[in-house]
């Protein structure tokens, strides 16, 4: 059996992508540099780091947005298959380049070369595959009824979903997985009785979360036969993630956001590129590949709310808003309805810019109230294109009569090329721009990106006076968006910005850590 450990421990990660021809600089405990794989301009999208379990990882923001360990990237940069033929092909190579035979790193008890998965990524391959063969056996008959019922067809089916018995942790043991692996991927949890059972129970449909690219990188269950909304659905013990159904067309071409997983293979049966939100917020990672397509739909349930405004004004002003469908709850139940392909195009068609939207939300309150909706309007315009940004300074000044041509306009700008706040400690908290915003000062001592590639931040702090607070990690979402001193430290730790301020705290906090 193959000793991945020792193997990847005795590769140096950033002088074996220097090979590839890409500079990286040292970062603090990491090194950056332009991406190898895609290229690119941004100097610092490839970083390479240390992963929770001590090894060398890697990671792209950028265009690839993905990563892995050496192995990973092997594959990735000779385009080898996600098999075990691929995995022996890139292990044989990165041994040869430190000059040692593969052969050092195999147990000589092993009479053949396999290997026991220990990375999370391939621990989700392997328990999609167990979901999958599972849903096409015998013993998936009732599920495979249930999802045809939902509208979706066999190599759907096939593709996207896979069915659970609550036996994945046997399977594992079975295949010489190492289950703290499958612990660190959710797939597993640990009862209090200190026993290991499976996150998604016997009787789930389970849905198949992929990357843009295709990877499996999460998964989800939906019982068959509750409704009831503390049973019907499972996640895994992870950070939630997207839902992507991988399409034939261009990785740029229009895409599709809805709600669940159901909505998306809908979408996808019509022929359309599809993301599911599964009830997350979206991430800053998430955005940022989201905002890659060419044209983003937001097709949302008929009781979304503000969680429409909110998702809009992430995903940018010219994101087009889908109507939805009339006398149904969703695109799945249309779908079920006998709703075509050539239906759906045209409810596209009728897709308006989220800016439009905002324009009829700002002329519906008399002059006094739209303040807030002016200011909103400001923004979604300096993140227009420049030539429709003057289109649309000309409409507004002239529909709402703002004789303030030029305030709107210097408004605009302050988005388009924000000045920053001035930011320094002081002995009773954190000052921006001569006001004190919190009666603690804290910094960032510690910034890591985990297996699923969510930036993590540890933060250390102290109160007025210099009484010391616990350190605290927390997701790069949850800094930049949530109250989240008053879970870390309590109510004694006190900040007075308003909601929409609290971005000040975390750009404060950022600067004074550098």
């Amino acid at each position: 059996m193959l000793d991945l450990a020792r193997l990847l421990a005795a590769v140096d990660l950033g002088t074996f992508i220097q090979r590839s021809g890409s500079q990286l600089r040292p970062s603090g405990k990491q090194w950056r540099g332009r991406c190898p794989l895609h290229g690119g301009s941004n100097g610092s999208a490839f970083v390479i780091y240390e992963g929770s379990d001590g090894r060398q990882r890697w990671h792209c923001h950028a265009d690839c947005d993905t990563g892995g360990d050496a192995i990973d990237f092997v594959r990735h940069w000779h385009g080898l298959p996600d098999s075990p033929e691929g995995f022996w092909a890139a292990a044989t190579e990165l041994a040869t380049s430190i000059g040692q035979p593969l052969e050092r790193f195999v147990d000589e008890n092993g009479s053949a070369p396999t290997v026991a998965p220990s990375r999370s990524s391939d621990v989700l391959t392997l328990a999609a595959q167990h979901y999958q063969t599972l849903l096409q056996s015998r013993a998936g008959k009732a599920a495979r009824h249930y999802a045809r019922s939902r509208g979706w067809q066999d190599n759907t089916i096939h593709h996207f979903l896979g069915y659970s018995r609550g036996q994945l942790r046997r399977a594992l043991q079975t295949q010489q997985v190492d289950l703290k692996a499958a612990v660190e991927a959710g797939l597993l949890r640990e009862r209090a009785d200190g026993q290991l059972v499976d996150a998604i129970p016997t009787g789930y449909l389970v849905y198949l979360h992929r990357t843009p690219g295709g990877r499996i990188c999460y998964l989800s269950g939906r019982a068959l036969h509750s409704d009831e909304p503390a049973r019907k659905a499972r996640n895994l013990a992870a950070p939630k993630r997207l839902f992507f159904t991988p399409h034939t067309s261009s990785a740029d071409s229009p895409l599709v956001i809805v709600e669940g997983q159901a909505d998306a293979l809908s979408v996808h049966e019509w022929g359309r590129r599809a993301v599911a939100l599964c009830g997350s917020s979206l991430r800053a990672q998430d955005v940022s590949t989201l905002r890659r397509s060419s044209t983003l739909f937001l097709a949302l349930d008929a009781d979304a709310g503000r969680r429409l405004s909110t998702l809009a004004s992430q995903l940018g002003p010219l994101t087009r808003i889908v109507p939805p469908p009339d006398t149904v709850k969703d695109l799945n139940a249309w779908h079920q309805a006998g709703a075509s392909a050539a239906e759906f195009d045209a409810l596209l068609d009728q897709a308006e810019p989220w800016i439009e939207q905002q324009l009829r939300e700002v002329a519906a309150p008399p002059l006094w109230q739209r303040a807030d909706g002016l200011e909103a309007l400001a923004l979604s315009v300096s993140e227009l294109p420049l030539l429709l940004q003057e289109s649309y300074l000309q409409r507004i000044c002239d529909d709402y009569r703002l004789a303030g041509r030029h305030a709107f306009q210097q408004a605009v700008a302050a988005y388009a090329a924000p000045t920053m706040p001035q930011v320094a400690r002081h002995a009773n908290g954190i000052v921006v721009d001569g006001r004190q915003i919190s009666n603690f000062a804290c910094e960032i001592i510690n910034e890591a990106i985990d297996e699923s590639g969510e930036r993590r931040l540890t933060l250390r702090g102290h109160l007025t006076g210099g009484e010391p607070l616990p350190e605290c990690a927390l997701s790069l979402g949850h800094f930049l968006n949530d109250p989240w001193w008053l879970q870390a430290w309590g109510h004694r730790a006190l900040c007075t910005l308003a909601p929409h301020e609290q971005w000040l705290l975390a750009h404060a906090i950022q600067v004074l850590s550098t």
